[in-house]
């Protein structure tokens, strides 16, 4: 056992010595193979940025002193499954010591791809020293080089998207998320790779929106759609080397807060009637939302009423149609410019020389306000002087007098006073009123006091006050007066008897008017002439229209229901109601849509014996409201929010109709285009007025043949047949384009010389087809 400590010692001391005579060597080698000098490194490491050509090695790359010299270094992959070229070079700068730096290729070419750290971020390399002069040449050992590309900062952010639009519901409570935006670098790494912050470009300091740094937009305010129904915002993203992306566009929608309602209605429906119409379609595309998925499980009720916009009075050249006696004075009417009065203040009439040319140019004002609306408004201080001419004597005890009118209830204060409609009082030196129609506490009350002359003392009717709720409503309503006599006044509202009562209406006796010498009377519209202060008093406050009178003329009921009767109505699965107001139920919204776009439009028909007039309509704008209930499960009533549209009705006109018929290919053989082939044998011209030819009653004034290419004059030719143009007196005019025929002459005659025309072409062979169009213009 004391022996083998020493046998130990000895081991240790040889390794030793071994040991000391190996590393106790000079660096002076003369070794048959390069040794790349790694400095007790393990690799080479190199760095490169993108942009540059240099790479930075790391120990400064050589070989041990006495190993070169060097004629070149080999440069391999590591990986030898990778066949792309390298994209570097050693360049040699000392053979003898081997010291070299590593270049990146300046050879263009497409096998080559640009540094760029996205792509390749390093390049693992196998290096080999190869010696000068050796054959076969020696070669150092592998040693590993490792290449690392750094990045520069060459890429600007991009969006995932050139665009993006969002949808967000109006009202919703902020803030809220709306959408996470996303854009990325080809950049590497951290941090031109990286995003570092999102921006909105193009908004206000008070702009409803934000975006962070995650690219989160978000609204942190509610969303008005009445404000806006859209916004367009601009966004930039920027990396971390503060290099900044095009700006994206980002469109932010609306939707309108969820309302139980009915939708698609128009704002204005245009209607146009002309003889013999079918009734309109009202609301073709209607739909109805329902909010909180209730839609099948809810019963559903729905109101449309009209409300009348427009005088519902018919033109007066209907009025023969209806059975009207002759005799009408028009008092007020669509067509009336007649000037308006107004009362003057103290301060004006004392200033009136002054302002002589402003009050005038005041006057015309009015005026043009009043007379550009055939509804006339009467606002208190206007009102229509009727002219002696047009009325040369009083209102006598047996009249008719038709009006339309719109009057709202007013003040307690407004109701107290008289507003006169229609009033004929003392021209001069007295207040009395001999006739009037006015309003006072919404009663239609009517004053007709007896002329001396003409009346015995006695004690007679002489005011009759009329109380219904439709005076003061606030719509449109036509109403007749008939005075047979003091004992015998009806009254008629929209075309209806009004229902008398003992007590309605109210009839107050008095006696007839005294004598005075000055019996000139003044009729005024809107109000009434005092004579005694020269001042219109007493002023109508709403609006008048189609105010006509027959004197010592009566007019029956029936012609008068035909004035003013309501001759447009709603209809629904073929059953006119004649009425402004529809009441549908169903038990399904969708069922309710069905419904509602089944609604017509109708205005009836005027009749003479069997032939249709004109539609009894006036033109003008009648508002339609459209209301409804929803009836659902656990008795839950939800009101549908209402919604408005405008019926625009006009009497439309048959307008003349050019039509040109005829057939659309003409077939010709070679020989027949030699020697002449017709151009338009089967033509026809008519002009139609509706369903009607009118052809006799209207004229061409041109006629024109267009052909599609120009035409070869050389080659193509026409004939005319020449003695049919002289006996009609019309001219024929030919040229490249093809040939005009003028004058003045009936439908059939253009369409008999059009017939006659013939095409020549001499080589027909060249135009396997030839194009043509026909077109014409006739007199109204």
């Amino acid at each position: 056992m004391g022996g083998i400590p020493h046998l130990f010692n000895t081991f240790i001391l040889f390794l030793l010595t071994i040991s000391s005579f190996c590393f106790g060597r000079h660096k002076h080698f003369h070794s048959r193979v390069p040794i790349i000098d790694l400095n007790g490194a393990e690799e080479l490491i190199g760095t490169i940025r993108e942009d540059e050509h240099l790479v930075n090695v790391s120990p400064q790359l050589r070989i041990l002193h006495g190993t070169g010299p060097i004629c070149r270094y080999e440069l391999n992959w590591a990986d030898d499954s990778l066949t792309e070229p390298i994209p570097f070079e050693v360049k040699i700068l000392d053979a003898s010591e081997g010291l070299a730096q590593i270049r990146r290729l300046n050879i263009p070419s497409s096998s080559f791809t640009p540094l760029d750290c996205a792509h390749r971020s390093d390049y693992l390399l196998r290096l080999e020293a190869v010696k000068c002069g050796d054959e076969p040449p020696a070669k150092s050992e592998i040693t590993k080089l490792k290449i690392i590309v750094q990045d520069v900062n060459d890429h600007s952010p991009e969006f995932d998207a050139p665009w993006y639009s969002f949808d967000v519901d109006e009202g919703r409570e902020a803030p809220f998320e709306i959408a996470r935006l996303l854009a990325t670098d080809l950049d590497c790494g951290h941090p031109y790779g990286k995003i570092c912050r999102y921006e909105l470009t193009n908004t206000l300091s008070d702009n409803p929106f934000h975006i962070d740094d995650r690219g989160v937009l978000s609204a942190i305010r509610p969303l008005n759609r009445s404000q806006a129904q859209s916004h367009i915002l601009t966004v930039i993203a920027e990396d971390c080397g503060m290099r900044r992306s095009k700006s994206v566009l980002v469109t932010v929608n609306i939707r309108p807060k969820c309302v139980d309602s009915i939708n698609s209605i128009t704002a204005k429906i245009p209607i146009n009637f002309v003889q013999g119409d079918t009734p309109k379609y009202l609301l073709p595309d209607a739909e109805i939302n329902i909010c909180d998925n209730l839609n099948e499980k809810c019963q559903i009720k729905t109101d449309l009423k009209i409300l009348s916009e427009h005088s519902t009075s018919l033109n007066k050249e209907l009025f023969n149609e209806c059975g009207m006696e002759e005799g009408l004075i028009e008092l007020l009417s669509e067509e009336s410019n007649w000037p308006i009065f107004r009362n003057k203040t103290k301060k004006e009439e004392s200033s009136e020389e002054e302002d002589n040319e402003d009050e005038e140019e005041d006057l015309n004002e009015i005026n043009e306000k009043v007379n550009e609306d055939k509804n006339t408004l009467f606002d208190g201080k206007r009102s229509i002087d009727i002219v002696e001419s047009r009325l040369p004597q009083a209102i006598p005890e047996r009249f008719s007098l038709l009006f339309s009118m719109k009057a709202n209830p007013g003040t307690e204060e407004q109701q107290r006073l008289k507003q006169n409609i229609l009033c004929e009082s003392d021209a001069n030196g007295l207040n009395r009123h001999h006739f009037s129609v006015y309003l006072r506490h919404c009663k239609l009350e009517l004053l007709l006091r007896r002329e001396p002359e003409d009346a015995s003392a006695e004690f007679r009717a002489a005011e009759w006050r009329w109380n219904d709720e439709r005076i003061c409503d606030g719509n449109w309503h036509s109403y007749g007066l008939l005075f047979n006599d003091l004992d015998n006044v009806q009254l008629v509202i929209d075309g209806k008897v009004f229902n008398s009562t003992q007590r309605n209406p109210e009839i107050l006796d008095d006696w007839p008017l005294h004598q005075v010498k000055d019996k000139k009377t003044r009729l005024v519209v809107g109000a009434c002439w005092h004579g005694r202060q020269k001042q219109m008093v007493q002023h109508f406050n709403g609006h008048l229209a189609s105010m006509r009178i027959w004197i010592n003329r009566v007019q029956s009921f029936e012609a008068v229901n035909c004035v003013h009767g309501k001759h447009e109505g709603l209809l629904i699965n073929g059953k006119n109601i004649q009425s402004s107001s529809l009441h549908l139920q169903a038990q399904s919204p969708t069922e309710m849509e069905h419904l509602l776009r089944s609604v017509q439009f109708n205005i009836d028909q005027l009749f003479s014996g069997n032939t249709r007039i004109s539609p009894s309509t006036n033109p003008g704008k009648r508002k339609i409201e459209i209301s409804g209930t929803l009836k659902c499960p656990n008795n839950l009533n939800k009101p549908l929010t209402p919604t408005y549209s405008i019926i625009d009705v006009s009497k439309g006109q048959f307008h003349p109709q050019l039509i040109i018929t005829g057939k659309h290919i003409v077939f010709a053989d070679r020989q027949s285009m030699r020697n002449g082939a017709a151009l338009l044998p089967d033509v026809k011209i008519t002009v139609t007025e509706g369903n009607a030819d009118k052809s006799s009653f209207h004229k061409l004034s041109w006629c024109r043949v267009h052909m599609r290419p120009a035409r070869d004059m050389d080659l193509e030719l026409f004939s005319s047949p020449t003695l049919l143009l002289e006996k009609l007196e019309l001219q024929f005019v030919h040229d490249k384009q093809g040939f005009v025929l003028r004058g003045a002459e009936h439908p059939s005659a253009y369409a008999e010389v059009l017939e006659h025309i013939r095409y020549f072409n001499l080589r027909p062979e060249s135009f396997p087809h030839r194009s043509y169009t026909l077109q014409a213009n006739f007199f109204y």
